[in-house]
C-alpha cells in the first residue's frame, strides 16, 4: 500500500511541475533528480541502498526551499518522505 501511494506521490510531483512554470530552472533539475533517486529506491536496488538517508535529506531539504515560493511542490515532497519512511527507506 505504500509503495501505491508513493507512486502517485511521484505522478503528483510530476503533474505540478507540468503545471508550474514559475520554477526555475535550477530548481526543476532539481526536483527531477530527487525523482529519479525516489524510483531507484523503490526499485530496491541494492546500490541504492548506501543512498538512503542522503536521497531523504534532498528531499527534506527541497521541501524546506520550496516552502514559501511552491508550497504545493513542498507538501507533495513532505508526504513522498513521510511515505518513504513508512517503507523503512
Amino acid at each position: 500500500m505504500p509503495e501505491q501511494k508513493l507512486r502517485e506521490l511521484v505522478e503528483s510531483l510530476h503533474e505540478e511541475l507540468g503545471s508550474t512554470s514559475t520554477v526555475d530552472a535550477e530548481s526543476r533539475e532539481l526536483l527531477e533528480q530527487l525523482t529519479a533517486d525516489i524510483d531507484q529506491l523503490t526499485a530496491r536496488d541494492e546500490n541504492a541502498a548506501e543512498h538512503r538517508s542522503t536521497v531523504r535529506g534532498e528531499i527534506e531539504a527541497a521541501t524546506v526551499r520550496f516552502e514559501s515560493e511552491h508550497p504545493r511542490l513542498a507538501m507533495i515532497l513532505g508526504n513522498i518522505a513521510d511515505t518513504l519512511a513508512k517503507l523503512g527507506i
